[in-house]
């Protein structure tokens, strides 16, 4: 898995410095990425998100198709084994409990998902104490420490890792 490192710069010249260390060093061209306004007074936040929501919504979502028609098929089950129509209460029923449990677990385990899943977003902003420039790498994790350095080394103001 990768680690996102971004630097923050205050020249376009220093931000251009860094990507091109971080290229000379073997990443590549699209593990890089510089973001430098061409309104000299513009500054950049970046943020970052997590997908929780998404993966809660999209596993909730799966879980109910996927309980509703186990609870279908048990119901159905139940037609030919008598024994198993005690236990389950009718097909409607079924559908409706196998919906509700697939729905939770699905919803579960979509929010551990959705929590691993991080992406950045970066705004234009007229704030203080920004960066001018923004030199981001996306570096596997045993090169993150040496892509750190070279961040810093070209004068990073700040250099975040996530």
């Amino acid at each position: 898995m990768s680690k996102i490192l971004t630097g923050t710069y205050r020249t376009r010249e220093s931000a251009i410095r860094a990507a091109g260390r971080l290229i000379d060093a073997g990443f590549t061209r699209d593990e890089v990425c510089l973001l430098a306004p061409d309104d000299p007074g513009a500054h950049f936040v970046v943020t970052t998100k997590h997908e929780t929501m998404a993966g809660i919504g999209g596993g909730a979502l799966i879980g109910l198709v996927v309980g509703a028609l186990a609870g279908v098929l048990l119901a159905m089950a139940a037609i030919t084994i008598p024994a198993i129509g005690i236990v389950t209460g009718g097909p409607l029923v079924s559908a409706l409990i196998g919906a509700g449990a697939g729905a939770t677990v699905g919803g579960l385990v979509g929010a551990l998902v959705g929590v691993t899943r991080v992406h950045h977003e970066t705004m234009v902003v007229n704030g203080h104490e920004l960066g001018f420039t923004l030199v981001g790498v996306s570096a596997p994790r045993n090169m993150a420490k040496s892509a750190e350095e070279l961040l810093h080394i070209a004068g990073a103001t700040k250099i975040t890792r996530d």
